[in-house]
């Protein structure tokens, strides 16, 4: 099953050292990710989302993990969250208190692969 964005259909990349692109091709297409993990929930085939998506899915055993030893991403960049701020002794508590919330929630692992 193959998501469907405004760009077309979302290529994988799967690899251990690199990341190689595959082309997908799949009995479901949808643009709507609840559709399709819903339909993989119910047996109708295999789907790649990121864990902040599917992990109370995983968690409960309603999917399964595969290809565990690969690295996978639907973009062949790396996905980062970044926050930018001039150098400054004086930095105000709640930018900092923003940047370590940033860190804790998404650094690694990430809060929802954390549990």
């Amino acid at each position: 099953m193959v998501f469907k964005g405004t760009n077309g259909l979302q290529r994988w990349f799967l690899g251990k050292d690199g990341l190689t692109p595959f082309e997908v091709k799949g009995s479901l297409y949808s643009n709507n990710a609840e559709t399709l993990v819903s339909s993989a929930i119910g047996g109708a085939g295999v789907v790649m989302f990121p864990t902040w998506l599917i992990n109370e899915e995983i968690r409960l055993g309603k999917l399964v993990p595969i290809l565990t030893d690969y690295r996978a991403s639907s973009s062949a960049e790396n996905q980062t969250i970044n926050a930018l701020y001039l150098p400054t002794d004086n930095l105000a508590p709640k930018v900092r208190v923003v940047i370590d919330f940033l860190k804790e929630k998404y650094g690694s692992p990430c809060d929802w692969d954390a549990k």
